[in-house]
């Protein structure tokens, strides 16, 4: 890791009441200033910059779909300093048509 390096860890939920159908049929996927990362239903950690701006998009697909971007949020943030963690939530909302939202004290509005 480079001297300005951080750590992102991004938790990324389902809504309760569809956790089941989410955690059978579909897989999250963290998209970092335009690079997609396969990503798991809870916690992941990916290698940051620090002290500069990022672009987080979290999204779903369903399983076998390799374009499809499903209740994608969208945020930007800073991690604050190098060595640091910096965590955010991604929280899938509960009607079908909802879109993470995503919060942490690293993320900008």
């Amino acid at each position: 890791m480079s001297e300005s390096a951080a750590q992102l860890v991004v938790t990324v939920r389902p809504s309760m009441p569809a956790a089941w159908f989410h955690h059978l049929l579909t897989r999250p996927v963290i998209e970092l200033d335009g690079t997609e990362h396969p990503a798991r239903w809870g916690a992941n950690a990916l290698p940051i910059e620090a002290d500069h701006p990022h672009q987080l998009s979290v999204f779903f697909r369903y399983r076998g779909q390799h374009s499809a971007r499903l209740g994608e949020g969208r945020s930007g943030l800073t991690a604050a300093a190098p060595g640091s963690a910096a965590a955010v939530r991604a929280q899938l909302g509960v009607r079908n048509s909802s879109t993470f939202r995503i919060t942490g004290p690293a993320v900008r509005v």
